[in-house]
């Protein structure tokens, strides 16, 4: 599918096929970067979704890292629960001038906020978590507000513009 949307010089996607085994792609899009959204579990009736937002320099050419951390989250979090690995926006390199302003952030935020919407519609009585890594803290700030998200972990974050915890939309303290 990688080579379909012109990565050739990855010669196919990772592990040889997408979706991966084990998971399931929800969407993939291999223009400008990549754009990826599995599930790794079984989503439907999950009672615990942890959803993983990856931070600067994580593209589909790095993406193996990513989806390692959701398949190790899925075994944690073992029956019922279901981990989503979102791949959603456009990760600024490390080390970039993208990487230190929100734009792509701005960019992101809705898609993820509609993505939590979801299993928070259909999965009433899960408890979804947003796991936010790096920069990925920064769209999840921006995303939770009006979500059913809860709690929000926010690690090797470099800040999210919130004054203080209080600012963030969680009733989790």
């Amino acid at each position: 599918m990688a080579s379909g949307h012109g990565y050739l010089k990855r010669g196919r996607p990772p592990c040889g096929r997408w979706p991966h085994p084990g998971g399931s792609s929800s969407s993939f899009d291999g223009r400008d970067g990549g754009r990826s959204v599995e599930v790794v579990g079984e989503l439907s009736g999950a009672r615990r979704v942890a959803v993983l937002v990856p931070g600067a320099g994580v593209g589909l050419d790095a993406y193996g890292r990513l989806r390692r951390g959701a398949m190790a989250r899925q075994r944690e979090l073992g029956e019922g629960g279901a981990v989503v690995a979102w791949l959603g926006y456009r990760s600024p390199a490390t080390v970039s001038p993208a990487s230190v302003t929100d734009g792509r952030a701005a960019e992101a935020a809705p898609r993820l906020r509609h993505l939590v919407d979801r299993p928070g519609a259909t999965l009433p009585g899960a408890r979804i978590t947003l796991l936010c890594h790096s920069y990925g803290s920064v769209i999840c700030a921006r995303a939770a507000s009006g979500t059913p998200a809860d709690p929000i972990v926010l690690y090797g974050s470099p800040g999210t513009g919130a004054e203080d915890v209080a600012a963030l939309p969680t009733t989790c303290r």
